[in-house]
């Protein structure tokens, strides 16, 4: 069955790309999903003897699959990765008994011997366990499960490190015990409830609903075939906008020692990366996590605040060692081991130091959507050393105080970026009742103004599977993809909500559920011949609400109209 929240496809993956992702928010994997591929070897068939293939990934429930015929068995495949059992299940099944056998086996891809004068190891676990249903046999012959004649059949992987365990091993062997004592079909309804809790938040649809469901009829390559060639494909877009939700639900998760996603989120096929595949702090770390507040996956913000803290203590040794300064900084690159100093070697990148102050501005742009002064208080730390470093980095030059070194061939967000967190220090400070130090309100020697490229993703730089090709693959394309459609859809900037403030000619009817607005205001809005026809807001912290919309509108707070008609532009207050 297809829907509009389907990937769907008729051919396996043909390279890496092209496979579909599933992950807990820590453990991910890519489903290639080819009944011949030897990296798989899931099921021994000549893929050219199959028919009616079909691999997706289902949006609604974070379930991947596989099914397809062979001389009349039907053969499936069904994978996830859970965040509450914190593994991934993976079912084999067919329409006839005996007839599940395959091999499998975990591997590098890549094993080298590497001299240095001292190393430090991190020790990297992975267990993995088969059980079958009915008839069939187990054996494990080396590093390889082999499993024979089986009716049924699943597997249970758990992968543990050093980084957040002492005994890794242990920890797998137990999460793999409890699995399969669990079941799979509770471990599956587990990890639906799990994740719909966070995804059923927010709900888009543009066009109407017949012509979503008659688009996704067909599969994803020949959609994006069409988008390619300048087809106009609504449903694909919306069906874009949520894989963006999936993927930071996927891949950024609160839990022990959680951290952010990566430039490639938490999925990674070489052991040898493109850029490391590292925090890259100079815009797509922070690019990241544009959605997660407008698009209702507040929590999904947290991982990052946690690599903060680790990073401002490490931080502060960089900024008194390096530049004598106090406060903390960091720069365009980090780790897992939340490195505060400059890394790689292009100097232009590499020496710029506002890592830190653009990170910051995202603690506070969490408080301006949750209200949340508890969480505000325990990060002003963090915020208020990203400021201080930034008031003893400057030198006197000409009778200004100036930045030095002051560089960044990447982006022109030197200045904006540190007015722009002593603006929100300041404001954190107020909120808390602090009194700080009013030399934060100089103004700065030059205005910046930022401008906004608007590219053909989907034509141009957008895989099969709709992963971001930048190429190669990095995840922030997708995430910020996603932040730029909710913000097409509402704004909340300057103390007022904008209801469809960007809206496209070619979007003229749809609706969306769910988004959120800074003040803790939650949207839905309907809307057709491209203006508003129905919103309703509901309000989490009892905060003035101020709408601007295209045309004139009436506000009703339970049965009585508050104000309106009005006209356009003009914002209304209740």
């Amino acid at each position: 069955m297809v829907g509009p929240l389907r990937l769907w496809y008729k051919d396996p993956a043909s390279k890496w790309p092209d496979a579909l992702p599933i992950g807990n928010g820590r453990l991910g994997a890519m489903m290639f999903v080819s009944p011949s591929a030897r990296s798989t070897s899931l099921f021994p068939h000549s893929k050219n003897k199959v028919t009616n293939y079909q691999r997706h990934l289902d949006l609604s429930d974070a379930v991947t699959g596989v099914f397809y015929e062979l001389d009349g068995v039907c053969y499936s495949r069904e994978s996830f990765s859970s965040n509450p059992d914190n593994v991934i299940a993976t079912r084999f099944s067919a329409s006839h008994p005996s007839m599940i056998s395959f091999a499998m086996r975990l591997f590098r891809g890549l094993d080298t011997n590497v001299y240095m004068d001292s190393i430090e190891v991190i020790g990297t676990t992975l267990v993995m366990r088969a059980q079958t249903r009915g008839n069939g046999g187990i054996e494990c012959i080396g590093e390889t499960i082999v499993v024979r004649n089986a009716d049924m059949a699943y597997i249970m992987l758990a992968a543990e490190t050093t980084f957040r365990h002492n005994n890794p091993e242990a920890v797998c062997l137990r999460l793999v015990k409890e699995a399969i004592h669990l079941g799979y079909d509770r471990l599956r309804t587990r990890h639906v409830e799990d994740y719909r809790s966070f995804f059923s938040r927010v709900e888009l649809r543009i066009g109407s609903e017949d012509s979503q469901n008659l688009a996704a009829s067909k599969s994803t390559s020949e959609r994006m075939a069409l988008a390619r060639n300048g087809v106009t494909d609504l449903g694909l877009i919306a069906l874009y906008y949520q894989y963006g939700r999936y993927l930071l639900i996927s891949s950024s998760r609160p839990g022990l020692k959680a951290l952010s996603a990566t430039l490639q989120g938490i999925w990674n096929d070489n052991m040898s990366p493109p850029w490391g595949s590292k925090f890259t702090i100079n815009i797509n770390t922070e690019m990241n996590y544009w959605l997660a507040e407008t698009c209702n996956l507040s929590e999904c913000h947290e991982p990052l605040f946690s690599h903060m803290k680790r990073l401002q203590k490490n931080g502060e040794e960089t900024a008194r060692k390096m530049y004598d300064c106090s406060g903390w900084v960091a720069h365009h690159n980090t780790d897992i081991w939340a490195d505060s100093a400059p890394q790689d070697r292009w100097i232009p990148a590499t020496l710029w130091p506002m890592g830190g102050a653009w990170l910051s501005t995202h603690i506070w742009h969490h408080f301006e959507f949750s209200g949340d002064k508890a969480f505000l208080a325990e990060a002003y730390a963090v915020l208020r050393g990203s400021v201080e470093f930034f008031l003893n980095f400057p030198v006197e030059k000409d009778g200004y105080m100036v930045t030095n070194p002051s560089l960044s061939l990447e982006n022109v967000y030197r200045l904006p970026n540190g007015e722009q967190v002593s603006g929100n220090f300041l404001a954190a400070a107020e909120v808390l009742g602090k009194e700080e130090d009013t030399v934060l309100r100089n103004r700065w020697l030059e205005d910046y103004e930022a401008a906004m490229h608007v590219r053909e993703i989907l034509r141009t730089s957008t895989h099969d599977s709709l992963l971001d090709d930048h190429p190669p693959f990095q995840i922030d394309g997708n995430f910020g993809a996603t932040a730029g459609i909710t913000e097409i859809l509402v704004q909340s900037h300057g103390g007022e909500i904008a209801l469809l403030p960007a809206l496209p000619p070619s979007w003229s009817e749809g609706s969306v559920k769910g988004l959120c607005a800074r003040g803790g205001f939650v949207l839905d809005m309907t809307w057709s011949s491209g203006f508003l026809s129905g919103a309703v807001i509901e309000s989490r912290l009892g905060n003035v609400c101020v709408l601007k919309a295209q045309r004139g509108f009436s506000v009703d707070d339970r049965g009585k109209v508050v104000v309106g008609p009005v006209s356009a532009n003009v914002a209304t207050s209740f």
